[in-house]
């Protein structure tokens, strides 16, 4: 089961680094063109002054979710080198409950209900946060059944 995890989590930090070169469609600028993630992650970071300001909107507190859980992805990322698989576990758990709503906030605001919001840079994102999270709870099972 170990060598299963370590795969996994290797898919995951490579699907991860992946999603910045693929395009996110209009998640962020709605209607004004496609961005990649990396672009995306940019401007996701002038979200996280939102803590300092206040947060005006259920769409702004959406994308300051969408942000802390790439926050989260690095912190279970590191737990995932340092062997603290529980806690990488949780925090793959906690980025991906804070990542998916942003889906809401591209349908508050999109001027065109029936446009692709999302393209697959978005969607490798959130899912190399599952990949991640099943990999942590592999190889904690394995920590554990090395333990007994």
């Amino acid at each position: 089961m170990r060598k299963l995890a370590a795969f996994l989590f290797w898919l995951a930090l490579g699907l991860y680094l992946l999603s910045f070169l693929l395009p996110v469609a209009d998640a962020l600028t709605f209607g004004g063109g496609t961005d990649n993630g990396w672009t995306a992650f940019r401007i996701s970071l002038g979200y996280l002054l939102v803590l300092f300001e206040g947060v005006g909107n259920l769409g702004e507190l959406l994308v300051l979710l969408a942000s802390l859980s790439n926050l989260l992805a690095w912190i279970a990322f590191g737990s995932w080198f340092l062997r603290k698989r529980w806690f990488a576990l949780w925090a793959a758990y906690l980025a991906i409950v804070m990542a998916a709503p942003i889906q809401i906030s591209g349908l508050l605001e999109s001027r065109n209900p029936s446009a692709e919001l999302f393209g697959p840079g978005y969607w490798v994102w959130l899912s190399s946060f599952a990949v991640l999270f099943v990999a942590s709870g592999a190889a904690a099972v394995a920590d554990l059944r090395l333990r007994a």
